[in-house]
């Protein structure tokens, strides 16, 4: 990573001098000759007297010494397995609920609870019939005070 500005400025012959790489890959001389000598080192380029040119070695030659095809492999391995464990959380989580496989009842429920329909209807005539409640404005906004804001009525003492 460190040499990457200037690898791709001597491999895509923007510059072929020292100097040149120095310059554009904006790098310090100490800096710029440590990257440059790393790079002839490991053979990615070649220095004939003042001229740099890409070496015999390619960047997939570095990466396959360096053991970096079994890296990406597993790493995409590793990858599609955590997203297959994500789409069955997600599935489970978000997916249509299991089908019911209990089995059916013999007796029917009705008799057991009682008629839920009645009962809703005639509590609901009760309702209606009662009418609304008074409304008490003060009351109301006591109330929303106190829901809101935690406020509390303090009485004053009596002298």
């Amino acid at each position: 990573m460190r040499g990457r500005a200037a690898y791709e400025l001597i491999s895509a012959g923007l510059a072929n001098n020292v100097e040149d790489v120095l310059t554009r890959a904006h790098l310090k001389q100490s800096t710029g000759y440590a990257i440059l000598m790393d790079l002839i080192v490991s053979g990615l380029i070649q220095r004939d007297g003042t001229t740099l040119a890409l070496g015999k070695r390619s960047l997939d030659d570095v990466a396959f010494a360096h053991g970096l095809v079994t890296v990406a492999t597993d790493r995409v391995i590793r990858h599609r397995a955590e997203r297959l464990l994500w789409q069955v959380w997600l599935d489970r989580r978000f997916g249509p609920p299991p089908p019911d496989i209990a089995p059916e009842r013999e007796f029917p429920l009705q008799q057991h609870v009682g008629d839920f329909d009645s009962d809703l209807d005639r509590y609901l005539a009760s309702v209606v019939a009662e009418g609304p409640r008074d409304r008490d404005p003060t009351a109301e906004a006591l109330e929303l005070l106190h829901d809101q804001l935690g406020a509390v009525i303090v009485g004053r003492d009596s002298p």
